[in-house]
């Protein structure tokens, strides 16, 4: 993929050098995208920055605005693009919304150590890494996750055909699954609350002497270690599967 020689057309940023491969910007903390196909990679460094990879750059605005990044279609169509944006914060990130079957990448330097927000919608996908005190995401129409974070407070909201998967261990998660929506988690949890509708599948072995509680309705299943302390009401041909 080639390096992009054209410049991109900017709104209320800060700038003491711009080129076509690097641009410093205004300080954020949060990014909201709605571009097309668009790869995100966040890395930490010292000065808030972007560079990007691609040949389409002229289907590309970008802006910095009440601490948001913003990088949006120049055009109503919003057409496929093929642009990597490679974007350094100085400040960990508390929020994003990533739309249109784009892909996020983010460290772990790269996220806020007491709260982040994510929105993923229209087949997006996500990697994220690190520890927070609190992380609420919500995921619709066929977006994905992979998480890596330690949390002390995890709420995940997936519907339409949505999924994550997460790693790392969680003090308590809040779960909210709907519409074909899957939710699997390989670590340790001490709490989990439970929604689940509309088909949903969730798979938690690792609950050994974890509290699971809740409500499951519309042929929505659940897997937990048969040693887990669960008080389920299953409502509509729902089930509970026991692992061990």
């Amino acid at each position: 993929m080639k390096r992009l020689k054209r410049l991109i057309l900017l709104c209320y940023f800060c700038s003491t050098s711009v080129s076509a491969t690097n641009i410093y910007l205004k300080q954020f903390n949060e990014i909201d995208s709605n571009i097309n196909n668009l790869t995100i990679n966040v890395s930490c460094g010292k000065l808030p920055s972007i560079s990007f990879e691609g040949d389409e750059l002229e289907n590309v605005k970008l802006q910095v605005y009440n601490a948001t990044l913003k990088l949006y279609s120049a055009t109503e169509e919003n057409p496929k693009t093929n642009i990597v944006a490679n974007v350094t914060v100085a400040k960990p990130l508390v929020k994003m919304i990533i739309e249109n079957h784009a892909r996020v990448d983010i460290d772990d330097c790269a996220i806020d150590t007491t709260r982040f927000t994510a929105t993923l919608v229209e087949k997006s996908y996500a990697e994220l890494n690190g520890s927070t005190t609190n992380l609420d995401m919500t995921l619709t129409d066929n977006a994905h996750a992979k998480v890596n974070v330690v949390a002390e407070n995890m709420t995940i909201t997936a519907f339409q055909s949505s999924s994550v998967d997460a790693k790392k261990a969680l003090g308590k998660l809040n779960l909210s699954l709907m519409t074909d929506s899957l939710f699997e988690l390989s670590a340790r949890v001490n709490q989990v609350e439970i929604d689940m509708k509309e088909h949903s599948i969730a798979t938690m072995c690792n609950t050994v002497n974890s509290t699971i509680g809740g409500v499951m309705e519309d042929d929505s299943s659940v897997v937990i270690n048969k040693k887990a302390e669960a008080k389920i009401t299953t409502n509509d041909n729902s089930k509970i599967t026991f692992c061990y």
